[in-house]
């Protein structure tokens, strides 16, 4: 579905991605990890369209996303979690997630039947659905943000930190949803700190280190790797 040949990306003469090469195939999860600065956030962003690569190329189910915007992106079928949410606190959940789907038109024809099938997927969001964004608690935002993607009805997910400052009880929950919207036919790119929970659910995951990629193997290999585990788990 998703394949990335010899990228190299950066912002402005900063490189941070030296040549990475990867691909994810329909209906997994892919995980990739790594120390903070590694250039997984980097990534996602030039698959998304923010960051414009310096070379090399980036392909969605054969067409090529380079010098695409971020909302051709979106039309073709990718949506994007980014670190930090990026909600619009004033407004409410039912209008953030409406959002999601309102510069699509195949996504809004259908918006009332994936609103629900969000809030099937995170219940407090339907409890939320009229308080405003900004007063959600941060695992509460956390699914907004999801959900908010899913409404545009992407064939490819990517999720940057979803974990970052929850609880590991609420984190859990959100690892459960992704999994379930994986089970539902999204499949999924995800950066995650949290090595043993993503790796567990990955069907594959990457290893990048300065900007490179420096190990590949399903989740079961890297979590029994033994550099790995010494480099992230303190193993």
């Amino acid at each position: 579905m998703l394949r990335i040949v010899d990228l190299c990306a950066g912002y402005g003469p900063l490189p941070v991605l030296r040549h990475v090469s990867l691909e994810v195939r329909e209906g997994e999860v892919v995980c990739l990890v790594g120390a903070n600065g590694a250039g997984k956030t980097t990534l996602l962003r030039a698959v998304s369209g923010v960051v414009r690569p310096q070379s090399g190329e980036v392909w969605f189910q054969g067409r090529s996303l380079v010098g695409l915007s971020p909302a051709a992106v979106v039309r073709l079928g990718v949506s994007h979690v980014p670190e930090g949410r990026h909600l619009f606190p004033e407004l409410t959940v039912r209008d953030n997630l409406l959002l999601g789907a309102a510069s699509l038109p195949e996504a809004w024809r259908r918006v009332q039947d994936t609103l629900q099938s969000v809030y099937a997927l995170f219940p407090r969001l339907r409890e939320r659905e009229r308080q405003r964004a900004g007063t959600l608690s941060g695992g509460e935002q956390q699914m907004l943000a999801v959900g908010r993607a899913l409404m545009a009805r992407p064939r490819l997910l990517l999720v940057d930190e979803p974990s970052l400052g929850l609880a590991p009880v609420v984190a859990k929950s959100v690892f459960r949803a992704l999994v379930e919207i994986n089970r539902q036919g999204t499949t999924v790119l995800l950066v995650e700190q949290d090595l043993r929970s993503s790796l567990r659910m990955a069907h594959r995951g990457y290893v990048l280190e300065n900007g490179r990629v420096v190990r590949s193997g399903t989740g079961r290999e890297l979590l029994e790797d033994p550099q790995v585990r010494a480099a992230y788990l303190g193993v």
